[in-house]
């Protein structure tokens, strides 16, 4: 997987967006116990993907330097695996670092 960039950051933006993460918040700020809370977390995101599918598949193709067909014709854990790597991924880090430290900075 290739070293992700700030142009990357415009399609991972839309995508994230389509998913639906910004209402995992409402998940998290219930009072519901860590197994309820989850299921409804996988509900959102797998309910979501559904949103993004053609974007996401060309998004992982391009970081992995593959084809979105081969990420079609994959297992899904193979996904799966893609997905925690680009989470993983210390350049990606690194920017929510920098923007969480200079948004909390006093």
């Amino acid at each position: 997987m290739r070293k992700i960039v700030a142009g990357d950051l415009f399609p991972m933006a839309d995508i994230l967006s389509k998913i639906g993460v910004g209402r995992l918040s409402g998940c998290l700020g219930e009072e519901l116990s860590g197994p309820e809370a989850g299921l409804m977390a996988a509900e959102i995101l797998l309910g979501g993907l559904k949103n993004c599918q053609e974007e996401l598949l060309a998004f992982l193709a391009d970081i992995a330097e593959t084809d979105k067909e081969s990420l079609k014709a994959a297992p899904p854990a193979v996904l799966a695996e893609m997905i925690l790597e680009l989470l993983k991924k210390e350049e990606l880090g690194d920017f929510f670092r920098v923007l969480s430290g200079s948004l909390f900075a006093a």
